[in-house]
């Protein structure tokens, strides 16, 4: 959401269009989830090559649309948790 969130804020920012799938970060904390890359695709990233995802163009409607399915599917957990 975080990724997506600051193309949308900053949609010119180049460096917010490219999501490298080796550094650490991202690998523990997205890369991580089973079936990650079939979202990320369906969000308008292209799988440049096996080290980077870009986003290209300015449909930044499938972003908000995948930040709006991320959260619905993480609400269930987030209430499970909550104190």
């Amino acid at each position: 959401m975080k990724l997506a969130g600051n193309i949308i804020k900053n949609p010119k920012e180049e460096k917010f269009r490219n999501l490298n799938k080796a550094n650490n970060t991202i690998k523990a904390k997205v890369m991580c989830f089973e079936g990650i890359t079939q979202i990320i695709l369906a969000m308008g990233y292209t799988n440049v090559d096996e080290s980077f995802f870009k986003y290209e163009g300015d449909a930044l409607w499938t972003l908000k649309a995948g930040i709006k399915i991320i959260k619905a599917e993480l609400e269930p957990i987030e209430l499970k948790y909550m104190s």
